[in-house]
């Protein structure tokens, strides 16, 4: 089976790291990340999509790197590729809806005429004369929530901020809520999931309940699916006006960065793209609500150096926590395996013993034991490959083997982190 290069760029973005956890592990696609900024060897490099050498340079990388889908993962490559439409489209698939839906839903003005009569939408205001406060300023094409501001008094309104740049609209006081839709081929909704942001911070939703059953937004979906043409995954928003009716916030003609709710409730917003926009090929639904709510926080991701010939590891504290298997010692184990990396086990355990190892199933992974029974013997003592690396919870015995031998060691702790690929 023929297994596709997609292209993700820029690949620090919300959107690249779910259509990343979405495409992890798969048979048929294979990510390759781009980004105009030094974070990581792994990626490739792309100048910013402003720059005046992004277009060439993004046809060398299709080229090169025998690039079969695009994937865009921010809204100005989104607007990039809807504006050279035609000329990258004959060179890779697009990933991405169509240009006249992007043109449309990037503009909340153009959206909200588009909607008016079938939906809530809010009110907007062209001239001061027509304003009633609250109100609220957003750039007509902006995301994250730049440049947005709620407006109580004429005292903090600027004159020159009625333009066709902003959109000046009511304030809308109440909860916030995201909807994640899939819609296949013909335009039939797949699915949608209706979730409320329960803490924003900078336009993004760190914690998110999924809400079952929403009417009045429920019948939003199916409106807005009837009325613009969106294909593959997609989203739009909405906010409880002062009378608690759901109202329009804005439409994304593409993936959003917490899809990962719908994801893990069973339909993936990433490959459902690739195979309906990019294979052009019908999928089924297999969505249910398992997972309920789901909360997002700052993840540390580490560049990996060069890997090590030899990994040595104690056994109480680190690969077993209070005699029970430590999951990330045995996902660490399977790295290594993995990555054909020998590890030999170095422990003062008395039931350290390879029956006692078989029956919890860890046998299979050292390719050496070391029982030490003397406590006056150092570990350091069975550690002879320079360049190798040396795991145990134990200060001592990590300061011992690191002052004689001057290896990196490393705490239990950090296994969950060792030989991971970055993105």
């Amino acid at each position: 089976m023929k297994k596709y290069n997609v292209l993700i760029f820029p690949a620090y973005t919300e959107i690249a790291t779910e259509i990343l956890e979405g495409l992890s592990d798969n048979k048929t696609f294979n990510p390759i990340c781009f980004t105009s900024q030094d974070l990581f060897r792994s990626n490739h490099y792309l100048p910013f999509v402003n720059s005046p050498d992004f277009k060439t340079s993004l046809v060398e990388a299709i080229s090169t790197y025998s690039i079969d889908f695009i994937f865009p993962a921010h809204d100005l490559f989104i607007d990039f590729l809807a504006s050279n439409y035609f000329e990258f489209s004959k060179l890779t698939k697009l990933v991405m809806n169509k240009p006249d839906i992007i043109k449309l839903t990037r503009s909340k003005r153009s959206t909200y005429k588009a909607l008016k009569d079938y939906i809530s939408v809010p009110e907007v205001y062209e001239s001061l004369d027509m304003a009633k406060f609250p109100l609220f300023v957003k750039p007509d094409r902006g995301f994250n929530s730049r440049e947005s501001y709620k407006v109580i008094s004429l005292n903090e309104l600027s004159m020159n901020i009625f333009s066709e740049k902003n959109i000046i609209s009511q304030y809308l006081p109440g909860d916030e809520f995201t909807i994640d839709c899939i819609t296949n081929l013909d335009g039939e909704l797949l699915d949608f999931l209706i979730r409320k942001r329960n803490v924003i911070n900078n336009g993004i939703s760190k914690l998110s309940s999924l809400v079952i059953e929403e009417q009045t937004i429920s019948k939003m979906v199916h409106i807005i699916n009837r009325h613009i043409l969106l294909r593959g995954a997609w989203f739009f928003q909405v906010k409880l006006n002062s009378e608690g009716i759901p109202t329009l916030l804005e439409i994304g003609p593409r993936i959003s960065g917490n899809m990962g709710l719908l994801r893990m409730n069973g339909l993936n917003p990433a490959l459902s793209s690739l195979y309906i926009i990019g294979l052009q090929q019908q999928i089924k639904s297999t969505y249910s609500p398992y997972f309920k709510k789901v909360l997002r926080r700052l993840e540390y991701v580490y560049e990996q150096p060069e890997l090590p010939e030899h990994v040595y590891i104690n056994l109480d504290d680190t690969i077993l926590i209070e005699s029970k298997v430590n999951p990330h010692a045995v996902a660490f184990l399977s790295r290594c395996n993995y990555l054909s990396i020998p590890v030999t086990l170095i422990t003062r355990h008395k039931g350290g013993s390879e029956e006692y190892l078989k029956e919890l199933n860890l046998l299979e992974y050292f390719s050496k034991i070391i029982k030490i029974n003397d406590p006056n013997i150092n570990k350091s003592s069975f550690i002879n490959i320079k360049n190798s690396i040396f795991i145990d919870n134990s200060h001592s015995e990590r300061s011992e083997v690191h002052s004689k031998i001057s290896i990196p060691v490393f705490d239990a702790n950090i296994l969950r982190y060792l030989f991971i690929q970055e993105v």
